[in-house]
């Protein structure tokens, strides 16, 4: 597979599809990358379009991933301030797949690795995902230029290109929605976005409160202990 491919993601499918939400989560992008082999870097790999590969989704999920061990620390590893259960809510997988290819590393998608989800299966769950998703996208993106500030002129190039994809009449992620979709998660996601900086900021400052233990203070690790 070569020595520089640093993370391997694989194909998920989704456990059921029993209920309107678990349908909705699958048409709205699901997990999977489809079924054929594909391999990404910074060379005759590369990924189109000016935000690449910031554009991190489409290497997979972090619901099916491995990383080699010697390409995490390369990376400095994640950031301890996004993800579930911070205020980010996620982003940690798009931050690691797209610090690698950053590396000059490379990213495998092997969709013979099949994993299995089980969507959520009630329309609230799917509301706080599309949120969720969006805060955890805004988040990744400012954890990104905080670690690699040149990225913000990158994004700000390709920032037409973005929001053609997320709101264009041609974009794809719009037109495969179904039609009964509800529109205002649509808008949820999107502000999620917009909030995900300030999220990723307040996640940042919760890490590095001093915390008592056993009687003695100590400071939460987070993006400040060398990860990145």
């Amino acid at each position: 597979m070569g020595d520089d491919v640093g993370c391997v993601t694989g194909l998920i499918l989704p456990m059921e599809l029993e209920t309107q939400a678990q349908y909705w989560t699958e048409r709205h992008g699901g997990f999977g990358k489809g079924f054929t082999r594909q391999r990404f870097d910074m060379g005759a790999n590369r990924g189109p379009g000016p935000l690449y590969p910031l554009t991190a989704g489409q290497f997979g999920s972090g619901a099916a991933m491995a990383f080699r061990r010697t390409a995490l620390e390369r990376i400095g590893y994640f950031d301890s301030a996004l993800g579930a259960g911070t205020r980010a809510r996620g982003g940690d997988d798009l931050h690691g797949f797209a610090s690698l290819i950053l590396s000059g590393q490379a990213i495998v998608y092997e969709p013979a690795a099949v994993t299995w989800h089980l969507h959520r299966r009630e329309a609230a769950g799917m509301q706080r995902q599309a949120h969720g998703y969006g805060v955890g996208l805004g988040a990744y993106l400012a954890s990104m230029v905080m670690h690699r500030p040149a990225l913000l002129w990158q994004i700000l190039i390709g920032l037409p290109a973005g929001i053609a994809h997320m709101m264009g009449f041609r974009s794809q992620k719009i037109n495969r929605l179904p039609p009964d979709y509800p529109r205002s998660y649509v808008w949820l996601e999107r502000l999620g976005i917009l909030l995900g900086p300030l999220a990723y900021l307040g996640s940042r400052r919760s890490l590095a409160k001093p915390v008592k233990s056993d009687g003695e203070e100590r400071l939460v690790a987070g993006t400040e202990t060398g990860r990145s």
